[in-house]
């Protein structure tokens, strides 16, 4: 009978070219998630989370906010100036 610990062996060999020595290495050394292990052999790197304070989240909101509002009332501009030309 298997034990947990093969059947997260068998799964890292399948999708990598591991053997079971270095599978079960992997897995320990990632805290037994499989995932990682398979990441770190397809060279998929996972983004480092941004520790951003309150102040920065809400000014970059902010800062969103009226990036969208200037893009909307530069369209709306571009749109009138186009309706002018055509009444002319």
């Amino acid at each position: 009978m298997k034990t947990n610990i093969d059947d997260l062996t068998d799964m890292v060999m399948r999708q990598t070219n591991y053997t079971y020595d270095e599978s079960l290495e992997k897995i320990k050394y990632h805290n037994f998630d499989i995932v990682k292990v398979i990441n770190e052999y397809l060279g998929v790197m996972s983004k480092p989370k941004k520790n951003s304070s309150t102040n920065q989240m809400m000014y970059s909101e902010f800062r969103k906010f009226l990036d969208d509002a200037s893009e909307k009332h530069r369209i709306k501009k571009e749109n009138e100036k186009e309706k002018e030309k055509e009444k002319e």
